[in-house]
Protein backbone atom coordinates (compact mmCIF):
# COMPACT_ATOMS: atom_id res chain seq x y z
CA UNK A 1 0.00 0.00 0.00
CA UNK A 2 1.38 3.46 -0.86
CA UNK A 3 2.20 5.94 1.90
CA UNK A 4 0.41 8.69 -0.02
CA UNK A 5 -2.89 7.06 0.63
CA UNK A 6 -2.56 6.99 4.44
CA UNK A 7 -4.48 10.19 4.99
CA UNK A 8 -7.28 8.91 2.92
CA UNK A 9 -7.30 5.64 4.79
CA UNK A 10 -7.15 7.31 8.21
CA UNK A 11 -9.86 9.76 7.23
CA UNK A 12 -12.07 6.89 6.34
CA UNK A 13 -11.21 5.36 9.70
CA UNK A 14 -12.23 8.54 11.53
CA UNK A 15 -8.87 10.35 11.70
CA UNK A 16 -8.42 13.85 10.23
CA UNK A 17 -4.77 13.66 9.98
CA UNK A 18 -2.17 11.20 10.89
CA UNK A 19 -1.89 11.11 14.68
CA UNK A 20 -5.28 12.78 15.21
CA UNK A 21 -8.34 10.62 15.66
CA UNK A 22 -11.90 11.82 14.96
CA UNK A 23 -14.89 10.32 16.53
CA UNK A 24 -17.02 8.56 14.07
CA UNK A 25 -20.25 10.39 13.31
CA UNK A 26 -23.24 9.17 15.34
CA UNK A 27 -26.15 7.85 13.39
CA UNK A 28 -29.06 10.34 12.97
CA UNK A 29 -32.15 9.50 15.09
CA UNK A 30 -34.22 12.44 13.95
CA UNK A 31 -36.08 10.69 11.21
CA UNK A 32 -36.89 7.73 13.37
CA UNK A 33 -38.17 9.91 16.26
CA UNK A 34 -40.38 12.06 14.03
CA UNK A 35 -41.78 8.98 12.48
CA UNK A 36 -42.77 7.55 15.89
CA UNK A 37 -44.45 10.82 16.96
CA UNK A 38 -46.46 10.90 13.80
CA UNK A 39 -47.48 7.27 14.39
CA UNK A 40 -48.57 8.00 17.99
CA UNK A 41 -50.58 11.04 16.88
CA UNK A 42 -52.20 9.07 14.13
CA UNK A 43 -53.02 6.24 16.49
CA UNK A 44 -54.47 8.73 19.02
CA UNK A 45 -56.67 10.32 16.37
CA UNK A 46 -57.83 6.91 15.26
CA UNK A 47 -58.68 5.98 18.87
CA UNK A 48 -60.62 9.22 19.44
CA UNK A 49 -62.45 8.79 16.16
CA UNK A 50 -63.30 5.22 17.11
CA UNK A 51 -64.53 6.31 20.57
CA UNK A 52 -66.58 9.14 19.08
CA UNK A 53 -68.10 6.78 16.56
CA UNK A 54 -68.89 4.26 19.27
CA UNK A 55 -70.44 7.04 21.42
CA UNK A 56 -72.59 8.22 18.53
CA UNK A 57 -73.66 4.68 17.73
CA UNK A 58 -74.54 4.08 21.41
CA UNK A 59 -76.67 7.25 21.63
CA UNK A 60 -78.43 6.34 18.40
CA UNK A 61 -79.20 2.86 19.72
CA UNK A 62 -80.43 4.30 23.00
CA UNK A 63 -82.62 6.82 21.16
CA UNK A 64 -84.19 4.06 19.09
CA UNK A 65 -84.76 1.90 22.16
CA UNK A 66 -86.44 4.70 24.14
CA UNK A 67 -88.33 6.17 21.21
CA UNK A 68 -86.96 9.66 21.76
CA UNK A 69 -84.05 11.65 20.45
CA UNK A 70 -81.09 11.71 22.84
CA UNK A 71 -78.57 14.47 22.17
CA UNK A 72 -75.77 13.66 24.59
CA UNK A 73 -74.75 11.63 27.61
CA UNK A 74 -75.86 14.40 29.97
CA UNK A 75 -79.40 13.96 28.84
CA UNK A 76 -79.12 10.23 29.52
CA UNK A 77 -77.96 11.00 33.07
CA UNK A 78 -80.93 13.28 33.57
CA UNK A 79 -83.25 10.56 32.31
CA UNK A 80 -81.80 8.03 34.72
CA UNK A 81 -82.11 10.54 37.57
CA UNK A 82 -85.71 11.24 36.60
CA UNK A 83 -86.33 7.48 36.53
CA UNK A 84 -85.17 7.17 40.12
CA UNK A 85 -87.34 10.11 41.16
CA UNK A 86 -90.30 8.60 39.28
CA UNK A 87 -90.08 5.45 41.38
CA UNK A 88 -90.28 7.53 44.55
CA UNK A 89 -93.15 9.65 43.24
CA UNK A 90 -95.00 6.57 41.99
CA UNK A 91 -94.77 4.96 45.42
CA UNK A 92 -96.21 8.11 47.03
CA UNK A 93 -99.00 8.32 44.44
CA UNK A 94 -99.94 4.70 45.08
CA UNK A 95 -99.96 5.40 48.82
CA UNK A 96 -102.21 8.44 48.30
CA UNK A 97 -104.54 6.48 46.00
CA UNK A 98 -104.91 3.80 48.65
CA UNK A 99 -105.59 6.43 51.29
CA UNK A 100 -108.19 8.13 49.06
CA UNK A 101 -109.91 4.80 48.38
CA UNK A 102 -110.09 4.07 52.11
CA UNK A 103 -111.49 7.52 52.85
CA UNK A 104 -113.98 7.17 50.01
CA UNK A 105 -115.14 3.83 51.41
CA UNK A 106 -115.47 5.32 54.89
CA UNK A 107 -117.40 8.27 53.46
CA UNK A 108 -119.78 5.98 51.57
CA UNK A 109 -120.35 3.93 54.72
CA UNK A 110 -121.02 7.13 56.66
CA UNK A 111 -123.71 8.18 54.17
CA UNK A 112 -125.23 4.66 53.99
CA UNK A 113 -127.83 4.24 56.77
CA UNK A 114 -127.77 0.44 56.44
CA UNK A 115 -124.23 0.32 57.85
CA UNK A 116 -125.66 1.16 61.28
CA UNK A 117 -127.67 -2.09 61.38
CA UNK A 118 -126.54 -5.69 61.51
CA UNK A 119 -128.74 -6.59 58.53
CA UNK A 120 -131.91 -5.57 56.69
CA UNK A 121 -134.09 -7.51 59.14
CA UNK A 122 -132.78 -5.49 62.08
CA UNK A 123 -133.43 -2.31 60.12
CA UNK A 124 -137.01 -3.44 59.37
CA UNK A 125 -137.63 -4.26 63.05
CA UNK A 126 -136.30 -0.87 64.07
CA UNK A 127 -138.47 1.02 61.58
CA UNK A 128 -141.63 -0.92 62.51
CA UNK A 129 -141.16 -0.20 66.21
CA UNK A 130 -140.25 3.40 65.47
CA UNK A 131 -143.58 3.93 63.69
CA UNK A 132 -145.53 1.66 66.06
CA UNK A 133 -143.97 1.87 69.54
CA UNK A 134 -147.00 0.10 71.10
CA UNK A 135 -146.10 -3.23 69.44
CA UNK A 136 -144.37 -6.07 71.26
CA UNK A 137 -140.68 -6.29 70.30
CA UNK A 138 -140.44 -10.12 70.50
CA UNK A 139 -143.53 -10.59 68.34
CA UNK A 140 -142.29 -8.09 65.75
CA UNK A 141 -138.98 -9.92 65.68
CA UNK A 142 -140.76 -13.25 64.98
CA UNK A 143 -142.88 -11.69 62.23
CA UNK A 144 -139.85 -10.23 60.48
CA UNK A 145 -137.68 -13.34 60.77
CA UNK A 146 -140.40 -15.89 59.86
CA UNK A 147 -141.98 -16.67 56.51
CA UNK A 148 -145.64 -15.86 57.09
CA UNK A 149 -146.64 -17.76 53.94
CA UNK A 150 -145.35 -21.02 55.36
CA UNK A 151 -146.81 -20.47 58.84
CA UNK A 152 -149.91 -22.41 59.98
CA UNK A 153 -153.16 -20.47 60.14
CA UNK A 154 -153.49 -20.85 63.92
CA UNK A 155 -149.90 -19.63 64.44
CA UNK A 156 -150.61 -16.55 62.31
CA UNK A 157 -153.69 -15.82 64.40
CA UNK A 158 -151.66 -16.27 67.60
CA UNK A 159 -149.03 -13.77 66.42
CA UNK A 160 -151.70 -11.29 65.40
CA UNK A 161 -153.38 -11.69 68.80
CA UNK A 162 -150.25 -11.10 70.88
CA UNK A 163 -148.76 -8.38 68.63
CA UNK A 164 -149.86 -5.65 71.01
CA UNK A 165 -149.29 -7.65 74.19
CA UNK A 166 -147.37 -5.86 76.92
CA UNK A 167 -144.54 -7.79 78.48
CA UNK A 168 -144.41 -11.60 78.62
CA UNK A 169 -147.33 -13.86 77.72
CA UNK A 170 -148.22 -17.57 77.70
CA UNK A 171 -148.58 -18.61 74.07
CA UNK A 172 -150.32 -21.86 75.11
CA UNK A 173 -153.11 -19.87 76.72
CA UNK A 174 -153.56 -17.83 73.54
CA UNK A 175 -153.65 -21.05 71.52
CA UNK A 176 -156.46 -22.38 73.73
CA UNK A 177 -158.42 -19.14 73.37
CA UNK A 178 -158.27 -19.29 69.57
CA UNK A 179 -159.19 -22.97 69.53
CA UNK A 180 -162.29 -22.32 71.65
CA UNK A 181 -163.14 -19.22 69.63
CA UNK A 182 -163.48 -21.24 66.46
CA UNK A 183 -165.00 -24.27 68.14
CA UNK A 184 -162.13 -26.56 67.35
CA UNK A 185 -161.58 -27.81 70.92
CA UNK A 186 -163.24 -31.16 70.17
CA UNK A 187 -162.06 -34.59 69.19
CA UNK A 188 -162.47 -34.72 65.48
CA UNK A 189 -162.56 -38.52 65.40
CA UNK A 190 -165.59 -38.63 67.66
CA UNK A 191 -167.71 -36.29 65.52
CA UNK A 192 -170.60 -37.59 63.48
CA UNK A 193 -171.21 -36.54 59.94
CA UNK A 194 -173.05 -33.38 60.91
CA UNK A 195 -170.47 -32.47 63.55
CA UNK A 196 -167.68 -33.04 61.06
CA UNK A 197 -169.31 -30.65 58.62
CA UNK A 198 -169.53 -28.03 61.36
CA UNK A 199 -165.90 -28.63 62.27
CA UNK A 200 -164.81 -28.04 58.67
CA UNK A 201 -166.93 -24.90 58.50
CA UNK A 202 -165.18 -23.55 61.57
CA UNK A 203 -161.78 -24.37 60.04
CA UNK A 204 -162.79 -22.43 56.95
CA UNK A 205 -163.75 -19.41 59.07
CA UNK A 206 -160.44 -19.63 60.90
CA UNK A 207 -158.54 -19.86 57.61
CA UNK A 208 -160.38 -16.80 56.31
CA UNK A 209 -159.46 -14.80 59.41
CA UNK A 210 -155.88 -16.10 59.28
CA UNK A 211 -155.51 -14.96 55.65
CA UNK A 212 -156.72 -11.50 56.62
CA UNK A 213 -154.31 -11.39 59.58
CA UNK A 214 -151.47 -12.65 57.36
CA UNK A 215 -152.17 -9.85 54.87
CA UNK A 216 -152.12 -7.19 57.59
CA UNK A 217 -148.91 -8.52 59.08
CA UNK A 218 -147.31 -8.59 55.64
CA UNK A 219 -148.19 -4.90 55.15
CA UNK A 220 -146.45 -4.22 58.44
CA UNK A 221 -143.25 -5.52 56.85
CA UNK A 222 -143.46 -3.02 53.98
CA UNK A 223 -140.62 -0.73 55.01
CA UNK A 224 -138.70 1.31 52.47
CA UNK A 225 -135.03 0.44 52.43
CA UNK A 226 -132.81 3.54 52.47
CA UNK A 227 -130.47 4.11 49.57
CA UNK A 228 -126.82 4.94 50.07
CA UNK A 229 -126.16 8.61 49.43
CA UNK A 230 -123.32 9.64 47.16
CA UNK A 231 -122.02 12.77 48.93
CA UNK A 232 -120.43 14.19 45.78
CA UNK A 233 -123.55 13.64 43.67
CA UNK A 234 -125.72 14.94 46.50
CA UNK A 235 -123.61 18.08 46.80
CA UNK A 236 -123.74 18.62 43.05
CA UNK A 237 -127.52 18.18 43.00
CA UNK A 238 -127.87 20.64 45.89
CA UNK A 239 -125.68 23.18 44.10
CA UNK A 240 -127.78 22.83 40.94
CA UNK A 241 -130.97 23.32 42.95
CA UNK A 242 -129.49 26.38 44.68
CA UNK A 243 -128.37 27.86 41.36
CA UNK A 244 -131.80 27.30 39.85
CA UNK A 245 -133.47 28.96 42.83
CA UNK A 246 -130.96 31.84 42.66
CA UNK A 247 -131.67 32.49 38.96
CA UNK A 248 -135.44 32.40 39.46
CA UNK A 249 -135.26 34.68 42.49
CA UNK A 250 -132.92 37.11 40.72
CA UNK A 251 -135.31 37.42 37.80
CA UNK A 252 -138.07 38.50 40.20
CA UNK A 253 -135.79 41.08 41.81
CA UNK A 254 -134.70 42.32 38.37
CA UNK A 255 -138.31 43.19 37.57
CA UNK A 256 -138.80 44.80 40.99
CA UNK A 257 -135.63 46.89 40.62
CA UNK A 258 -136.62 48.12 37.15
CA UNK A 259 -139.94 49.41 38.50
CA UNK A 260 -138.29 50.94 41.56
CA UNK A 261 -135.66 52.83 39.54
CA UNK A 262 -138.34 54.43 37.35
CA UNK A 263 -139.81 56.06 40.46
CA UNK A 264 -136.54 56.75 42.28
CA UNK A 265 -135.91 60.21 40.80
CA UNK A 266 -135.26 62.18 43.96
CA UNK A 267 -134.30 61.68 47.58
CA UNK A 268 -135.91 63.74 50.34
CA UNK A 269 -134.17 64.69 53.58
CA UNK A 270 -136.22 66.21 56.37
CA UNK A 271 -134.59 68.64 58.79
CA UNK A 272 -135.63 71.28 61.33
CA UNK A 273 -134.44 74.89 61.48
CA UNK A 274 -135.66 75.08 65.06
CA UNK A 275 -137.73 73.00 67.45
CA UNK A 276 -141.00 74.03 65.84
CA UNK A 277 -140.47 74.36 62.12
CA UNK A 278 -139.48 71.42 59.86
CA UNK A 279 -138.45 71.55 56.25
CA UNK A 280 -137.58 69.07 53.48
CA UNK A 281 -134.51 69.09 51.30
CA UNK A 282 -134.70 67.30 47.92
CA UNK A 283 -131.68 65.78 46.23
CA UNK A 284 -131.81 64.33 42.71
CA UNK A 285 -130.73 60.73 42.03
CA UNK A 286 -128.10 60.53 39.29
CA UNK A 287 -128.04 57.96 36.45
CA UNK A 288 -124.74 56.48 37.65
CA UNK A 289 -126.26 55.43 40.98
CA UNK A 290 -129.29 54.01 39.17
CA UNK A 291 -127.06 51.89 36.92
CA UNK A 292 -125.19 50.44 39.91
CA UNK A 293 -128.48 49.87 41.71
CA UNK A 294 -129.94 48.02 38.71
CA UNK A 295 -126.95 45.65 38.67
CA UNK A 296 -126.27 45.11 42.37
CA UNK A 297 -129.68 45.09 44.08
CA UNK A 298 -130.99 41.88 42.41
CA UNK A 299 -127.67 40.11 43.07
CA UNK A 300 -127.61 41.05 46.75
CA UNK A 301 -131.28 40.14 47.21
CA UNK A 302 -131.00 36.75 45.44
CA UNK A 303 -127.68 35.88 47.11
CA UNK A 304 -129.24 36.43 50.55
CA UNK A 305 -132.39 34.50 49.54
CA UNK A 306 -134.67 37.51 50.08
CA UNK A 307 -138.32 37.13 49.10
CA UNK A 308 -139.63 39.87 46.81
CA UNK A 309 -143.16 39.20 48.13
CA UNK A 310 -142.11 39.67 51.75
CA UNK A 311 -142.61 43.34 52.80
CA UNK A 312 -139.98 43.03 55.55
CA UNK A 313 -137.34 41.87 53.05
CA UNK A 314 -138.26 44.64 50.60
CA UNK A 315 -138.18 47.38 53.26
CA UNK A 316 -134.83 46.15 54.61
CA UNK A 317 -133.25 46.30 51.14
CA UNK A 318 -134.70 49.73 50.33
CA UNK A 319 -133.38 51.04 53.65
CA UNK A 320 -129.96 49.74 52.64
CA UNK A 321 -130.31 51.53 49.28
CA UNK A 322 -131.14 54.84 50.99
CA UNK A 323 -128.20 54.51 53.38
CA UNK A 324 -125.82 53.73 50.51
CA UNK A 325 -127.11 56.73 48.56
CA UNK A 326 -126.59 59.03 51.54
CA UNK A 327 -123.10 57.69 52.15
CA UNK A 328 -121.96 57.95 48.53
CA UNK A 329 -123.33 61.49 48.14
CA UNK A 330 -122.71 62.76 51.66
CA UNK A 331 -120.25 65.50 50.72
CA UNK A 332 -122.30 67.09 47.93
CA UNK A 333 -125.54 66.61 49.85
CA UNK A 334 -124.19 68.22 53.02
CA UNK A 335 -122.81 71.14 51.05
CA UNK A 336 -126.08 71.75 49.20
CA UNK A 337 -128.11 71.21 52.37
CA UNK A 338 -125.92 73.68 54.25
CA UNK A 339 -126.34 76.28 51.56
CA UNK A 340 -130.10 75.74 51.59
CA UNK A 341 -130.31 76.07 55.38
CA UNK A 342 -128.13 79.21 55.48
CA UNK A 343 -130.08 80.77 52.64
CA UNK A 344 -133.33 80.28 54.51
CA UNK A 345 -131.81 81.52 57.78
CA UNK A 346 -130.47 84.69 56.19
CA UNK A 347 -133.82 85.22 54.48
CA UNK A 348 -135.58 84.95 57.82
CA UNK A 349 -133.11 87.28 59.43
CA UNK A 350 -133.65 89.78 56.61
CA UNK A 351 -137.43 89.65 56.96
CA UNK A 352 -137.09 89.94 60.72
CA UNK A 353 -135.12 93.15 60.65
CA UNK A 354 -136.30 94.75 57.41
CA UNK A 355 -139.49 95.52 55.65
CA UNK A 356 -139.31 93.73 52.33
CA UNK A 357 -141.94 96.09 50.93
CA UNK A 358 -140.69 97.92 47.88
CA UNK A 359 -140.67 101.72 47.99
CA UNK A 360 -143.46 103.53 46.13
CA UNK A 361 -142.67 104.94 42.71
CA UNK A 362 -143.76 108.39 43.85
CA UNK A 363 -141.08 108.57 46.51
CA UNK A 364 -138.03 110.22 44.96
CA UNK A 365 -136.01 110.26 48.16
CA UNK A 366 -132.70 108.50 47.50
CA UNK A 367 -132.20 105.25 49.38
CA UNK A 368 -129.64 105.40 52.12
CA UNK A 369 -128.13 102.59 54.12
CA UNK A 370 -128.81 103.10 57.79
CA UNK A 371 -126.50 101.94 60.53
CA UNK A 372 -128.95 99.14 61.34
CA UNK A 373 -128.99 97.93 57.74
CA UNK A 374 -125.23 97.94 57.57
CA UNK A 375 -125.10 95.92 60.80
CA UNK A 376 -127.58 93.40 59.40
CA UNK A 377 -125.62 93.11 56.18
CA UNK A 378 -122.43 92.53 58.12
CA UNK A 379 -124.19 89.83 60.14
CA UNK A 380 -125.39 88.04 57.00
CA UNK A 381 -121.91 88.19 55.46
CA UNK A 382 -120.44 86.73 58.63
CA UNK A 383 -122.95 83.85 58.58
CA UNK A 384 -122.18 83.09 54.96
CA UNK A 385 -118.46 83.14 55.70
CA UNK A 386 -118.86 80.84 58.73
CA UNK A 387 -120.70 78.29 56.61
CA UNK A 388 -118.18 78.56 53.78
CA UNK A 389 -120.67 79.93 51.27
CA UNK A 390 -119.59 82.43 48.72
CA UNK A 391 -121.86 85.40 48.40
CA UNK A 392 -123.35 85.93 44.99
CA UNK A 393 -122.41 89.22 43.39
Amino acid sequence: MAVDNIDSIMKNAGMNTVGNTEKPAEPKQETVTETKKEDVQANSEKTETKQTTESVNWLESFSKATGREIKDEEEVKNLLKASDEYSTVKAKVEEYEKMIAEKDKALQDYYNPMTYFANEQQYTINQILKKNPELNYNVVNRIVTTNLGDMADKDVLILNEVLTAKGAFDEGVVDRIITKKYGLNVNKDELDEEGLRDYKAQEWIMKKDADKARSELTKLLEVDKPQAIDPIASKKAQEEANNKQFVENKMKWDAFTDNFIKKFEKFNVEYALDDKQKDTFTFGVDDKFKAVLKEKLPLIAASNNKDVNNPNDVNALLEMVHKDFLWLNKESMFKTLREDIVSKLTEEEFKKYHNPKKPSTGDTTPLRTSDEERLNQTTRDKMLEDFGIKRKK
